[in-house]
């Protein structure tokens, strides 16, 4: 706190007292989720903590695409438009006087691939099919 007196040439007094807040610290920050070397997959909620009154801006990165998230605490990322694998997740944020802290973390997708499958039509039912269909033809035929 600073005071501040001023007294005139008739000797009357004015005290201001003011307070500043002094910010020495650059922003706390935390990738709360996933946690490094997490396997995922799907649809990811990224999660964070910061700490810093005077956040300025706050950037997803993730695998070098940045995303503006100042104002968010999390954000839901789609793995399956990404490949399976290593991808590296970082949140930066800067305060007002331009320090900055970065979180990192290393996570892995692994989704499922959907293949195509096909039912296995049953031998018994060729079997007895085919020869039924054979005489249905032979009759059809006239023979």
């Amino acid at each position: 706190m600073v005071r501040i007196k001023a007294v005139d040439v008739s000797g009357l007094e004015t005290v201001v007292s003011l307070v500043f807040d002094v910010d020495t610290q650059a922003p706390i920050v935390a990738i709360l989720s996933p946690h490094n070397g997490s396997k995922v997959h799907g649809t990811v909620r990224i999660s964070w903590m910061i700490v810093e009154p005077h956040v300025a801006s706050v950037t997803l990165v993730i695998d070098g695409t940045s995303i503006d998230v100042t104002n968010r605490t999390f954000y839901d990322w789609d793995t399956t438009k990404v490949s399976n694998g290593l991808h590296t997740i970082k949140l930066i944020v800067r305060d007002v006087l331009g320090r900055e802290s970065v979180s990192v973390v290393t996570i892995v997708v692994a989704n499922i691939e959907r293949v195509a499958t096909y039912a296995a039509i049953p031998v018994a039912f060729l079997v007895g099919f085919i020869p039924t269909l054979l005489y249905f033809r032979r009759k059809l035929a006239g023979k």
